[in-house]
């Protein structure tokens, strides 16, 4: 198995649909779908298809991401310029895990003032270095940065995510 080729196949296929909707692009989609179908013939039909599934995921998670951004009212920062934020990837993963499986994750968490709590989450989103989820401490919908919690496992409790939940966030 190839994993460049196998990379180079999901960027081109994420680059393509962001690509297609911008209006004012300087990419020249001819030489893109090109480059994708000279990809898709380097690897095999089942890597083709995992690359798809893979990139769909991505392209989900940057559309989420992106909605959020709106939806918070958000989207005229300039996020970019922030430093990036270091967290302890297993805070992280174990966040993922409870979205996946809708499980509740029990959290120690420091907020920005220095006080840190005890929660409880239903986690429905992860969009890193940040998760999205209903928090029972507050009775509400919350951001969480990842580097702020200090501790996190997953609970035995599991979740239905709301239908609203977007417009609750």
């Amino acid at each position: 198995m190839n994993e460049t080729s196998i990379t180079e196949h999901i960027a081109l296929l994420i680059l393509q649909e962001i690509v297609s909707e911008v209006d004012d692009c300087d990419v020249d989609l001819v030489e893109l779908r090109k480059a994708l179908a000279r990809s898709a013939m380097s690897i095999t039909h089942k890597q083709r298809q995992r690359a798809d599934c893979i990139a769909n995921d991505l392209l989900g998670q940057y559309r989420e991401y992106f909605f959020l951004e709106q939806e918070c009212g958000c989207e005229d920062h300039d996020w970019y310029n922030y430093e990036p934020i270091e967290y302890d990837e297993r805070v992280a993963e174990i966040w993922r895990t409870g979205v996946r499986q809708r499980a509740s994750v029990r959290i120690k968490y420091q907020s920005q003032k220095t006080e840190t709590t005890n929660r409880v989450v239903d986690p429905w989103l992860t969009s890193s270095p940040y998760g999205v989820g209903f928090c029972h401490l507050r009775n509400a919908a919350r951001k969480f940065r990842f580097d702020r919690i200090m501790e996190i496992e997953l609970t035995d409790k599991t979740f239905e995510k709301p239908d609203n939940w977007k417009t609750m966030i």
